[in-house]
């Protein structure tokens, strides 16, 4: 997309040279520059360092399922429509210098403005495209040596173990686990649609049958009968030694948003006589 901006700048050169189209040119490129800082999807799950701030958020709601194809299509119209919004409104803004121009020269007080002759233009454009054709090597240059690492890594002997799965990698394969079993019947009234992960946290969302009626009645629900069994049970060693926490979200069909108790240590602690 760094092609875009190149081509833009060359049109301001050569035909649109007005510092408003400049001033969109620039809003365009902090547009993608942000667009990408938040929405760029090279990550994954285990390994979230190619994906914007956004994206990574979306993708532990979506456990990195089918939604995430339709956020790629949102993605997608959000970056391009603002691209092709702001660039035209750098043409306007050249347009509308260029009528302005043709509209002098039959005022009679007109004095011809001085425009830069085509040694100038012919000077920006090298420095344009040296400093393009710059920004290409380095960012190929880094892209051949991230490629070329891990085979280098890989031919090297070793005698080191694999790598441990941290806690966080754990909770993620816990949550996949689960939903390769999922939506699944828990009893007459309740189902368990999926289980996500984030951080160290692993939420079990469940939908209830029917209508909740109230929402502290549930909540009071979740913490007289939920979190004792939490507690007491086979997840609390996770809880004490790993710092590892578990959220119980229920929803049904009168409620605008989930009830949800999250259970950690601590809130074992609390109540232990």
């Amino acid at each position: 997309m760094f092609i875009i901006i190149v081509v833009a700048l060359l049109f301001g050169i050569w035909r649109y040279r007005s510092a408003k189209y400049f001033m969109w040119v620039a809003i365009t490129f902090v547009w993608m520059f942000v667009s990408t800082l938040l929405l760029n999807g090279g990550g994954t799950l285990e390994d979230p360092s190619g994906d914007g701030f956004i994206t990574h958020q979306v993708r532990v709601a979506a456990n990195d399922g089918p939604m995430m194809g339709l956020f790629a299509i949102f993605i997608v119209v959000f970056l391009w429509g603002g691209i092709i919004y702001f660039l035209n409104r750098a043409r306007k803004a050249g347009k509308a210098l260029q009528a302005a121009n043709e509209a002098a020269l039959d005022h009679p007080d007109y004095v011809e403005q001085e425009d830069a002759d085509t040694g100038r233009k012919l000077l920006e454009t090298v420095g344009l495209l040296l400093a393009a054709a710059a920004w290409f090597y380095f960012n190929f240059t880094a892209l051949m040596s991230a490629r070329n690492a891990p085979a280098t890594v890989a031919s090297a002997p070793t005698a080191q173990a694999p790598a441990q799965p941290t806690i966080e990698q754990e909770v993620m394969g816990v949550a996949a686990e689960i939903n390769a079993g999922t939506p699944r019947q828990l009893d007459a009234d309740t189902v368990l649609e999926r289980a996500t992960a984030s951080g160290r946290t692993l939420t079990y969302h469940h939908k209830l049958k029917g209508r909740a009626t109230d929402r502290e009645e549930l909540r009071s629900f979740i913490l007289r009968t939920v979190v004792p069994k939490v507690c007491t049970g086979e997840l609390r060693p996770s809880m004490k030694q790993h710092g590892v926490s578990y959220a119980y979200s229920y929803t049904a069909s009168d409620l605008d948003e989930p009830v949800a108790i999250t259970v950690d240590e601590k809130m074992c602690e609390g109540l232990e006589p």
